[in-house]
């Protein structure tokens, strides 16, 4: 999944905190698994971060991004699950707030 937005210029943000709640599906009884990386402007945040537990709730995954990464214009991020997934991983919501 990717989702392209806006910064406004000039970016005086020294820092930002991006989370991604997500869950993965379980397999019957036994824990999901659908590892994912997550990048913006092409930078890994994190690769193959799997969600804790393994499904049945969501989860708040936090990240710290560098401010230097939210230039002017058109960023992206992106999640992308892995081809190591067994299962499917649930995208609820994405945030990115300055701090």
């Amino acid at each position: 999944m990717a989702v392209d937005f806006q910064v406004e210029g000039p970016c005086d943000v020294v820092q930002a905190t991006l989370t991604v709640t997500a869950l993965v599906s379980k397999l019957g009884p036994s824990p999901g698994y659908a590892p994912r990386t997550v990048r913006l402007q092409g930078t890994v945040l994190a690769e193959d971060l799997t969600v804790p537990g393994g499904g049945d709730l969501a989860h708040d995954n936090v990240f710290a991004v560098p401010g230097d990464l939210l230039v002017p214009g058109t960023s992206t991020l992106k999640v992308q699950s892995s081809a190591k997934a067994s299962s499917r991983l649930w995208l609820y919501r994405i945030t990115l707030d300055p701090v």
